[in-house]
């Protein structure tokens, strides 16, 4: 399912639970005027009305304070469910492209050398490791290989040019593709 139909989907069903909620609250402050016509009218008839009447206001204002505070948190949330899926599109749209780079990257003709590898082998890494490892030569696998050697996000970023979310975004990329295929690096 296309993320822009999920969207779709999910503003909809937002709108709708706004507009559901609106009506309750419209409908819960009508019964709430109608009850206090009412009690107005029995308070008149029975003794001390004036109390009875002010502790009827007074839980009458905080169920109206109440379903005020259920509201604005309705659309505080509805507020950050927009970010949320703003942020989810974003990612999508960063996976897209790496996705259309590394095809790129796969199908066009490696030149790539030592030379102008942007990972030096790593001092910390003996001769017959690094032997026995191909060379890394998708962005994932260099910041994998990075990652090995014991860099930080941010020298990783620096190292291949990139932006830090980036690099995060490709480590959190591995770590789901090797939770579900259930192989470990």
């Amino acid at each position: 399912m296309s993320f822009a139909v999920f969207q779709g989907i999910l503003d909809g069903t937002l709108l709708i639970f706004l507009a559901v909620l609106l009506a309750y609250v419209r409908v819960v402050r009508r019964q709430l005027r109608r009850l206090t016509r009412e009690k107005s009218m029995v308070a008149v008839v029975r003794d001390d009305p004036e109390e009875r009447m002010s502790v009827f206001r007074e839980s009458l204002e905080k169920s109206v304070r109440e379903m005020d505070a259920l509201s604005r948190e309705a659309v505080d949330r509805t507020d950050r469910l927009k970010v949320l899926l703003h942020d989810a599109q974003q990612w999508l749209e960063d996976l897209e492209r790496l996705e259309k780079t590394e095809k790129a990257r796969t199908s066009a003709p490696s030149d790539v050398g030592p030379a102008s590898d942007p990972t030096p082998p790593s001092p910390r890494i003996s001769k017959t490791s690094r032997e026995s490892r191909p060379e890394p030569r998708t962005d994932i696998e260099k910041v994998l290989y990075l990652m090995e050697q014991g860099r930080t996000v941010s020298e990783i970023a620096q190292t291949l040019g990139r932006g830090e979310g980036e690099i995060e975004l490709m480590l959190g990329l591995s770590r789901l593709s090797d939770g579900r295929s259930g192989s470990g690096r």
